[in-house]
């Protein structure tokens, strides 16, 4: 071999293993690349399905929960039933009267002084001291009792909670 040849020879080499080293690191980097890309994917996929899931949740309690209200002469009775498949929470009672003025009780809004629950379930009718939120399980009923106003009653609303939402729940007279 020549010394010119034997120097292009090294020098082949050496570009051969550049070459290959640079390819090296194309490849981890578009690698890394994709599976980061694949990752947030999947991340994003199941958000949506998170999202989807408790719409679906949503419809179906609302769907699931029967209740009513009536008038009688000195108080509110809101009467409530459910069927969903598993306990939900009712965290919260709207009574909005005609005049404007409403009561809210909930966690955070303590009228308890005012409210009467009324576990229906049991053998007796008898007054229990609860608090809400309240688990109402599947096929439970509950019985509200709410000082009335002197005002008619327009709207009652309630919430009912699941871990993946809040439903507010409009109930009809009756």
């Amino acid at each position: 071999m020549k010394p010119m040849q034997a120097e292009y020879s090294n020098m082949k080499s050496i570009s051969t293993v550049i070459g290959t080293a640079i390819a090296l690191a194309v490849l981890i980097a578009f690698t890394t690349f994709f599976i980061s890309t694949v990752s947030r994917t999947i991340e994003y996929i199941s958000e949506l399905t998170d999202i989807s899931l408790s719409k679906a949740s949503v419809v179906s309690i609302a769907k699931s929960i029967e209740g009513s209200w009536i008038e009688s002469n000195d108080s509110l009775v809101i009467t409530l039933r459910s069927s969903y498949h598993e306990a939900v929470l009712l965290t919260g009672v709207v009574v909005i009267y005609s005049n404007g003025t409403y009561v809210i009780a909930s966690r955070n809004n303590m009228v308890y002084g005012e409210l009467r629950f009324v576990n229906t379930n049991r053998d007796s009718d008898e007054l229990n001291k609860l608090w809400l939120p309240i688990a109402l399980g599947p096929g439970r009923s509950i019985t509200i009792v709410i000082p009335k106003a002197p005002n008619d009653v327009s709207i009652v609303v309630i919430t009912i909670s699941i871990p993946q939402a809040v439903v507010a729940i409009p109930l009809f007279k009756g």
